[in-house]
């Protein structure tokens, strides 16, 4: 199981790194929808990922066969982030694998960089309404 600390810095580290990219975002924003990932996002995924980080082989204790959009709950969520943070590095596929071109790379960047971004956010969002928390345990 992950930790909360973990995810919190994540998607910290996400957020800032997505209001950075706004152009990107802005065009990245026209193309995004559930049919762009299976288009786009899964088919990278198969040719640059799925060889090491399969339900079989799950390098780095990552797993990304089963990942869906939209995105439903905190662990996709943080292996979207993961996959994103990697992309953004440089550091996956490693060297000795087959390498996407940068327009790939970049096309996948600016989906997932979205797609966290707004399924963080619909996560945070009240719907207008005031939550009222309970302050004592009485």
């Amino acid at each position: 199981m992950r930790s909360k600390g973990l995810f919190s810095k994540l998607l910290v580290i996400g957020w800032f790194g997505s209001l950075a990219g706004f152009q990107v975002w802005a065009s990245a924003e026209r193309d995004f929808d559930a049919a762009a990932f299976e288009s786009k996002v899964k088919p990278f995924l198969e040719e640059y990922c799925l060889s090491c980080h399969n339900e079989e082989k799950r390098k780095g204790e990552r797993r990304f066969d089963n990942l869906e959009y939209p995105i439903i709950d905190d662990d996709a969520l943080v292996d979207f982030q993961d996959i994103l943070d990697l992309l953004n590095l440089g550091d996956m596929p490693p060297e000795d694998e087959p390498q996407p071109s940068d327009a790939e790379r970049q096309e996948v960047i600016d989906w997932m960089t979205v797609a966290v971004a707004h399924t963080f956010e619909s996560r945070t969002i009240t719907g207008g309404e005031t939550i009222l928390r309970r302050l004592n345990h009485r």
